[in-house]
Formats: C-alpha cells, sequence, structure tokens
C-alpha cells in the first residue's frame, strides 16, 4: 500500500459525507471543500500528525500515473461501495487528481516540479489541507485529445477556476514540440465572450511579446470548449514564493517593492499599447516565478487578453451568489481569489481602465509584505503602523495607499508611473539588477589544451573537503568546461549560495555578499547521457533555457530523479557529470546549515559556506 494510501483515504471519505452533490454534478465545490479539510484532519490521525501528513503529501506528489489510479480506485471501493455508478466514477476521478492538485500547490522557485514539501510548510490546521484539495471535478482527464485543439494530448491538470481548466499538454505526434498550456474556458457565458474578443486576442498575439509576459501562442475559439495556448512556464507562482519567503521570516520591504516595479513596468508595456491592453485580473496565481541562473527571480504575467473576462465571470457569480468565507478560503489561500483584487469600478462593471491594474497591484504589494495572501485591501491607519515598524519608509507607504485609493483619479497614472515611484525611493537604499538580464548564447567551448589526466576533483570548503570523480566519457563538454574554471581558479572564494535540504546544495558563482561572477559563454546541455540525479552526484545548474549552464552545479542531497530528461516536466532535465566519492557527510553539513533571504535570493546560508578552492586530484 501506497505510503499516501491513509491520507486519500480520509478525503474520499470526506467527500462522500460532504461533496456529494458536487461529485453528481448538481453543484460547485465551496464550502463544502473547507469542510472536507476539517473533516480528512480529524480522521488522519498519528503521534505526530505534522511529520506523518508532510510524508504523506510527499509520497502523494511523487506518485506515479498508474499508482494514483489504483490507489483511488481502492479509496472509492472503501468509502464509496453503497454510491450509485456515477458517484463511484466522479469521485475516482476526483481522487485521481488529488496528487496533481499537491504537486501544484508545492510548485515554488526552490522546486519548480512541485514533488517535494519544504520543511518550513506549516500543516498544523485543517486549512493548511485546502491548497491540495481540487476545487472542482475536472471537465478532462489525462491522455484525452479534446477536439479541435489539435494533436495536443492532456498531460496533467495545472489549475482549476471559475474560468476553467488548465492543462500541461504534449504534441502526439510531433516529439521536438515543446509542452504548451492548454486553457480551456468552461463557463458558458465567458466561452461567448471569449469568442467575441478575437480581435483583442489578435492583438496580444502580434503585440504582446515582452519578455514579462506569457506569450499566447494559438487560439482554437471554435473548439468546444474554445481553448486558448499559451506557453507553458515550469515553476511555481508568486504565491508559492511568498509562502517560501514567509517562512523564513518575511520579505522585505525592499524586495517586495522590487517586485512590484518589474510588474509594473510589464503592465507598463501593455498600457502603452494604442489601444492600451488592460490585465483586469491581476493576482498571485496569475503572476509566475521561475529562478534565474544567478539565483534571482523572473517574474512573469499569464492570462493578458483574458484577464478581464476570467474576472468578470467570478465577479457575476459573487454579485448574483454571495459566497461565504468557507466558500473563498480555498482560493484565496492559492492566491487565486480574484475579488480580492478587483478595484471599486471593476466591482461596479464600469469599462476596464489602467488604473485597475494598479489597484490590483496595491493589494498584492500589501500581500507581500504581510505574507498573507486572503489579506484585503487594507483600512484604517493601523496597517500603516504595522509596516513601519518593519521598516517601511513614509514614503513609500504613501505610494502603497495611493494605489488602493477608492477613485481612480487618486492612484498612480498607469504601471510607468508607479514603477517610477517605487523605483524614485528605493534607488538611494537598493541596487536593482536588471529585471531581465539576456541569457547567453549557448556555444561550444573553444579548444584549447588537452585536460590533464586527473578527472577527480577536491572541493576544499570551510565545512569541509568534498572528493568528486567527474565523467568526461559521458559529458565531455560539461567536464571540459567544468575543469576549466577548476583550472583557471574560478571557483576558489566562491560560495554555496542555494541551500535546500531534501533538494540540492548549489554553488560556483556567487562570492560571498551574493555577488555574482563574470563567466564564460553557455555550454550545450548533456543531460541525454543516461546519467541519473542521485544522491551525491553533481549536475550543472542552468535557466529554463536548456542551453544556458555556464560555472554554477549543484550537488543533489537525495535522489531527484524528476530532474533527468526521461521526468523533467520541461523534457529536457539537468546535466549530471559526476559524483561525490569522498565527503558526503560534508555535503549533508552544508545542506543543514539554516539559510534566510538575502540581496533578492532566498534559501542563502546565514553564514557563508565558502568554497576555498577546488583543484584536480594531485595538484
Amino acid at each position: 500500500m501506497p505510503g499516501f494510501a491513509r491520507l486519500l483515504h480520509c478525503i474520499g471519505k470526506a467527500a462522500v459525507k460532504h461533496g456529494l452533490r458536487a461529485l453528481a454534478g448538481l453543484a460547485p465545490m465551496g464550502g463544502e471543500l473547507y469542510d472536507m479539510a476539517c473533516d480528512a484532519w480529524a480522521d488522519y490521525r498519528g503521534q505526530d500528525k505534522e511529520a506523518e501528513l508532510r510524508a504523506a503529501l510527499q509520497a502523494l506528489a511523487q506518485a506515479k500515473p498508474a499508482e494514483e489510479r489504483q490507489a483511488a480506485e481502492q479509496v472509492v471501493k472503501d468509502v464509496a461501495a453503497d454510491q450509485p455508478p456515477e458517484v463511484q466514477i466522479a469521485l475516482t476521478s476526483y481522487l485521481s487528481q488529488v496528487p496533481a492538485a499537491v504537486r501544484q500547490s508545492l510548485r515554488r522557485p526552490a522546486d519548480p516540479t512541485g514533488t517535494t514539501v519544504p520543511g518550513t510548510l506549516a500543516l498544523n490546521k485543517p486549512e493548511d489541507l485546502l491548497p491540495f484539495l481540487p476545487a472542482r471535478l475536472p471537465r478532462f482527464k489525462p491522455g484525452d485529445c479534446p477536439p479541435g485543439v489539435g494533436d495536443w494530448e492532456l498531460v496533467e491538470l495545472l489549475g482549476t477556476g471559475g474560468f476553467g481548466e488548465v492543462w500541461k499538454a504534449r504534441h502526439a505526434t510531433l516529439t521536438s514540440r515543446k509542452p504548451v498550456a492548454l486553457k480551456f474556458c468552461l463557463d458558458a457565458a465567458a466561452a461567448g465572450a471569449l469568442r467575441n474578443e478575437a480581435q483583442l486576442l489578435d492583438r496580444v498575439m502580434q503585440h504582446g511579446r515582452h519578455p514579462g509576459i506569457v506569450p499566447l501562442l494559438q487560439t482554437y475559439l471554435r473548439a468546444d470548449p474554445p481553448c486558448l495556448e499559451y506557453e507553458l512556464v515550469e515553476g511555481g507562482d508568486l504565491a508559492g514564493l511568498m509562502q517560501e519567503m514567509v517562512a523564513q521570516g518575511g520579505m522585505s520591504p525592499a524586495f517586495a517593492g522590487q517586485i512590484i516595479s518589474r510588474l509594473a513596468k510589464t503592465i507598463a508595456f501593455a498600457h502603452g499599447l494604442n489601444p492600451p491592453i488592460v490585465h483586469r485580473d491581476l493576482k498571485p496565481a496569475n503572476i509566475l516565478v521561475q529562478r534565474k541562473p544567478d539565483g534571482k527571480v523572473g517574474l512573469r504575467i499569464a492570462d493578458f487578453g483574458i484577464g478581464a473576462l476570467a474576472a468578470a465571470s467570478v465577479i457575476r457569480q459573487e454579485i448574483c451568489r454571495p459566497a461565504s468565507r468557507q466558500q473563498t478560503l480555498p482560493s484565496a489561500i492559492r492566491g487565486a481569489y480574484t475579488p480580492i483584487y478587483a478595484s471599486p469600478q471593476q466591482r461596479r462593471g464600469l469599462p476596464p481602465a489602467v488604473r485597475d491594474d494598479v489597484h490590483a497591484l496595491g493589494v498584492i504589494w500589501h500581500q507581500l509584505l504581510v505574507g498573507d495572501t486572503t489579506a484585503e485591501r487594507p483600512g484604517g491607519r493601523g496597517w500603516r503602523k504595522k509596516l513601519e515598524q518593519r521598516g517601511m519608509s513614509a514614503a513609500l507607504l504613501d505610494v502603497l495607499e495611493s494605489c488602493i485609493e477608492d477613485e481612480p483619479d487618486e492612484r498612480p497614472a498607469n504601471g510607468e508611473d508607479l514603477a517610477a515611484r517605487i523605483e524614485a525611493l528605493l534607488k538611494p537604499t537598493v541596487v536593482h539588477p536588471r529585471p531581465f538580464p539576456p541569457v547567453p548564447q549557448p556555444v561550444t567551448p573553444e579548444k584549447g589544451p588537452s585536460m590533464a589526466e586527473s578527472n577527480v576533483v577536491v572541493l576544499a570548503t570551510s565545512l569541509g573537503t568534498i572528493k568528486a570523480e567527474l565523467y568526461p566519457d559521458k559529458a565531455p563538454v560539461t567536464v571540459k568546461n567544468f575543469l576549466a574554471y577548476v583550472d583557471d581558479g574560478f571557483y576558489d572564494g566562491t560560495v554555496f549560495h542555494r541551500v535546500i535540504p531534501n533538494f540540492m546544495i548549489q554553488g560556483g558563482g556567487m562570492e560571498p555578499g551574493m555577488r555574482p561572477k563574470k563567466t564564460k559563454v553557455a555550454i550545450k546541455n548533456e543531460s541525454t547521457n543516461g546519467l541519473s540525479n542521485e544522491r551525491g552526484t553533481l549536475a550543472m545548474a542552468r535557466t529554463s533555457v536548456p542551453d544556458s549552464a555556464t560555472a554554477q552545479f549543484f550537488i543533489d542531497v537525495t535522489d531527484n530523479a524528476f530532474l533527468d530528461k526521461a521526468q523533467a516536466g520541461d523534457g529536457v532535465g539537468y546535466c549530471v557529470f559526476g559524483k561525490v566519492t569522498e565527503g558526503m557527510h560534508v555535503v549533508e553539513r552544508i545542506k543543514a546549515v539554516k539559510t534566510t533571504s538575502k540581496a533578492g535570493h532566498v534559501d542563502v546560508p546565514v553564514s557563508d559556506v565558502v568554497i576555498e578552492s577546488v583543484r584536480r586530484e594531485g595538484q
């Protein structure tokens, strides 16, 4: 029996008790989710509930599709044997989606795959289960090839909402095509409106190219339901980043200001088009986060072109059927409850205006500072005092407060205006990196002198010595590149700047103080070499661009097969080029150090773990 079976049994039992109408298709999941979470929590007993629940969630996140389906079917036999066949089928479908919901909730910059549970994740009350429960019965299932969307085959449900479902899809016939994200519009009224927005969508496809915007690649408006094809962005979202930062003591006012400034610059691009494109559904769930090679976060806004339609659908439902907090809490925790971010004008049904987006950024800004995606637009004066106590200047607070004014004319005029105001106040104390640095184009390293005979390297660190064997026969380009850095003394004095327990330790590109070193050109990714990211292996760090590795490397501290090409979400994976032969106790010592956020980076050791030198053995 898989390690997650008991948790899935508790969820299934709670679904039968509270969600029969939803399972029968008679009502959407609303307050039932909250009741299900409470019952599943109470039913999941153990001496150390939090530790057991953490292990069960990780087992769910790492389960294979066949294992998921088999476990779901067994739970249905155990808890719903007396239910009609249609309810049993629906419950099986619902439970089969729990692992995908778990992975979606666990995706974050530190783990874009969502297959590991961070040690800092709070699991001590029923509400903490809510993000892991699917919000609705899915229309589709993995393996489906919906008609009207070409040869795309659905792989995994990425999210659900008032608009519909988002699926990761792969091309069924052309293996060279990258996976994409397919967004299906299941709301009948929104589907009709979407088909009438072909001109707007065409403008987004033609003019919406910006490094901070997730590009719309194709439309399938004649399909039933209509569907939009977007670039697939592997990683987490702003809600996940917020969760990481809360676990490390919260986000600093300077870092929060940098994030909002970068987002404001992105929407300024859309606001500057003629006529402007207003997003109107900015929220943490629509702001995707990717880790860059230097450890900084890249932000990309999703749903340009359909934000207004999606938001209008949710707001319309709220007006017709006011929801209780128990009903809205599941989506609010995910940073996905649209009405929290909507301006007063948007709630009244007035036409879109650029200052609607400024209002939404103001609410998000406040949430970043308080570390709570359920926090609504603040009122009164107490919130200012609390943020002043955390070191936020009165002038910066004035800018934040202006964003969430009731009257549009009192807000910054647009994204450009907001970004300028923030940067003018942060500039004296914060050095801004370029928000979207270009990724070096991959080239094969220039030919030079032949490598020395030794393919064993010795890493002397401030916490001990690590010896590793390299594999030039399996990864010739990567090993040659790594040894070139070694022979140049490049790694001497750098640090392990990113440490994530139960995942990996990363270094080789930063000096103390998180100062990046200038590297050589990027190299070809050799992840096809058949080597697996097992505990103790060395692999090259890179961005989402497959051939972007330069100097940074990481050491796996556990088996991370999901980073291998065969299992990688992006179909590419990370190249293994060596393995620790001595000193794993030092690796364990490094992975146990305390971490914090520093200079815009997270998972940074509180005290520097210095790579004092890296040499070939015998030198």
